[in-house]
C-alpha cells in the first residue's frame, strides 16, 4: 500500500509521480530572426519519444525543417486563420489514436495576431474581449495540448525588449501581444530558451555557432526547471535536451532509492 493511499481514498484527482512517468515537456524558444529557432524545433522529429511532430507554421517559414527534421516523422501545416488553427486541435482531440506526440506552434506572437483578428471580426465592439483573448486563449491552448491531450509542446516567438515598471530596466524576452501575456505566459513553460549566435574558437579561427541560453543574467528572460541543464548549449538539438530531462528525473529516482 502506498504511503498516501489513505489520504487519496475517495478523492477524484489525478496523481503525478515523475519517478514513473516523465511529464510532458513545455518549451518556449525565442530570439532574433535567423538564430535557429525553427531548426531546433524541427529536431524534435528526430527524437523517438517526441515524434511524430505536428508543426503548425503560422509564418510560412519552415525551410530549415528539410535540413534538420525527419520529414517522415513531421507534418507541417499552415493555417491561415485562428479558426483553422482551432480546427486542427479539435481534429487531434477527436482522434481515437493520437497521431502526434509533439505540437510545435511557430509563432505565438503570430497566433495572437490571428486571435485578435478573429475577435475583431466576431466581436467588433468589444475590445476588452479581444485583448483578454490574446492572453487567455494562448494559455488555454498550451494547457489543452500539454494536459488534456497529453502532448509535448514547443512554442516559438520573436524577441522583444520590455521596460520593467519598477526598475525601469530593459528586459530582453519573448515577444507577446499585451503586457498581461508578457508577465504571465512564461510561467507555464518548463524551459524558456533564448537563441543567439556566438563566436567560438581561437583568434582568427572563430566559428559562428547557434547557442541556446536557458540561464542568463537578470536582464534576459530565460528559464529551466532542469538544474542539470547547462546555462548555454552550443549547436542545440532536442536529442541533447531530452538527455538532460531524463538525467534530471533519473537523479530524482536515485535519490529516492537511497533515502529508502
Amino acid at each position: 500500500m502506498g504511503k498516501f493511499d489513505s489520504f487519496l481514498k475517495n478523492i477524484n484527482v489525478e496523481v503525478s509521480d515523475p519517478r514513473v512517468n516523465t511529464p510532458k515537456l513545455k518549451v518556449l524558444l525565442y530570439g532574433p530572426s535567423g538564430t535557429g529557432k525553427t531548426s531546433l524545433a524541427s529536431t524534435a522529429s528526430t527524437v523517438e519519444e517526441l515524434g511524430p511532430v505536428l508543426y503548425i507554421d503560422l509564418e510560412r517559414g519552415t525551410a530549415p525543417a528539410a535540413k534538420y527534421g525527419d520529414l517522415d516523422n513531421l507534418l507541417i501545416v499552415q493555417p491561415a486563420s485562428y479558426k483553422e488553427f482551432a480546427d486542427l486541435l479539435v481534429k487531434i482531440s477527436d482522434a481515437k489514436d493520437r497521431p502526434f506526440n509533439t505540437v510545435v506552434i511557430d509563432t505565438i506572437d503570430r497566433l495572437q495576431e490571428l486571435i485578435k483578428l478573429h475577435f475583431a471580426a466576431t466581436k467588433p465592439n468589444d475590445s476588452f474581449a479581444m485583448w483578454a483573448a490574446t492572453y487567455d486563449k494562448v494559455l488555454d491552448l498550451v494547457n489543452q495540448i500539454a494536459f488534456d491531450l497529453g502532448l509535448n509542446i514547443i512554442c516559438i516567438t520573436h524577441e522583444s525588449r520590455e521596460i520593467t515598471e519598477t526598475e525601469r530596466l530593459s528586459l530582453i524576452g519573448p515577444a507577446f501581444e499585451g503586457k498581461q501575456s508578457f508577465k504571465k505566459l512564461p510561467s507555464i513553460f518548463d524551459i524558456i530558451g533564448r537563441m543567439t549566435w556566438e563566436d567560438v574558437g581561437e583568434d582568427g579561427e572563430e566559428n559562428l555557432i547557434t547557442v541556446l541560453n536557458v540561464k542568463s543574467a537578470s536582464s534576459i528572460l530565460t528559464k529551466t526547471r532542469f538544474d542539470n541543464m547547462p546555462a548555454m548549449v552550443g549547436n542545440p538539438s532536442f536529442d541533447k535536451i531530452m538527455g538532460w530531462v531524463h538525467e534530471h528525473f533519473e537523479n530524482g529516482k536515485d535519490t529516492t532509492e537511497n533515502d529508502d
